[in-house]
Formats: structure tokens, C-alpha cells, sequence
């Protein structure tokens, strides 16, 4: 990890979410990076100090599943947390045979998050 700070992406189509997303981690060590989409992240993702993901499962273009098989197939085994808004088991089992390592029904527990994204960026720092 070195002097850097881990990074956690938050991929969410609402600004307000993101934001209060946003807002939410950055109450823990790491440095946090916003996009709208799975596009913008997959171009500007950044390097080995890449933590985790949190991303919403239905986003415009790329879905958060294929962000998660994309990051896969570049080589990047980045810790993905997938949120969405209306869960189904195909859905989900969809996440985590993806690559995901959780994926969160909204409305979410704050806390639940946070310590989920905390065994991620533990975990991507092993």
C-alpha cells in the first residue's frame, strides 16, 4: 500500500447517490473517485491502488455486472460491491459468479456498507 491512500470507485448513475455514497466512505482511510458510468471508470480506472468497487447494478450502457467482467477479463480482480434497487436471485447469482464479492439491496444499512467495504479494501491490501 505504501503512502497511498486505497482507492474506492463509485459507479452511479444519480449524482445524488454518488454523493451520498461519497460521503459515506470517505468516513474511513481511503481516497474516493466518482463516475456516472462503466464506461467513464473502465477509461480512467485507476492503477494498483484501486481497492474496491461499489457500483449500481443497472447503469446506462454497461451494466454493473458487465463492469465487474470487463475489469475481469483486463486482469483487474478488483473487490466489486453491487448495489441495486430491485434484487432477484438470478440477478444475483448473475453478480457473483461475475466476479462481485457482495451484492446489497438498497435501501442499504450504512454500516452494513461500510464493513463491507472495509473487508474489501483489507483484502485488496492483503
Amino acid at each position: 500500500m505504501g503512502l497511498h491512500k486505497p482507492t474506492v470507485c463509485i459507479v452511479d448513475s444519480d449524482a445524488a447517490i454518488r454523493s451520498a455514497l461519497s460521503a459515506l466512505v470517505s468516513t474511513l482511510p481511503v481516497h474516493v473517485l466518482l463516475f456516472n458510468d462503466a464506461e467513464a471508470m473502465l477509461s480512467d480506472m485507476p492503477g494498483e491502488e484501486l481497492a474496491c468497487v461499489i457500483a449500481e447494478v443497472d447503469l446506462p450502457g454497461r451494466s454493473g455486472i458487465q463492469l465487474v467482467e470487463d475489469m475481469v477479463r483486463k486482469g483487474r480482480k478488483v473487490p466489486t460491491i453491487l448495489l441495486t434497487s430491485y434484487s432477484d436471485v438470478p440477478t444475483a447469482v448473475s453478480a457473483l459468479q461475475a466476479g462481485a464479492v457482495d451484492f446489497i439491496e438498497k435501501p442499504f444499512v450504512d454500516r452494513q456498507l461500510l464493513e463491507r467495504v472495509e473487508r474489501a479494501v483489507t483484502y485488496a491490501n492483503g
